[in-house]
């Protein structure tokens, strides 16, 4: 079974570290490119965030199993349950 982890800000967010920050009851993560600049964040489900930028979320699962999709809108309550978020995505193939 596939568990929805949180969302991305890039698609391929490492699982491994999605699933620490999530079993370990910990908050967002920063991943930084080698120039120090920020390349993505992960922020784990169950909150709610705004995010005032125009790049997509992108939904990280811990096995892939729904297949790619990305968040339509920046603004939603994280705690979104698998059919609410199909709904809210659309299909990236």
């Amino acid at each position: 079974n596939s568990t929805f982890l949180g969302w991305a800000t890039y698609e391929g967010f490492p699982v491994q570290i999605a699933q620490r920050q999530v079993s370990n009851g910990w908050g967002a993560y920063e991943v930084f490119n080698d120039d120090g600049s920020i390349r993505g964040v992960f922020i784990p489900a169950g909150g709610s965030a705004c995010i005032a930028a125009p790049e997509p979320m992108y939904p990280v699962w811990s096995a892939p199993k729904l297949g790619k999709g990305r968040l339509l809108s920046n603004c939603v309550n994280l705690s979104l349950t698998t059919d609410q978020f199909l709904m809210l995505t659309e299909d990236a193939r």
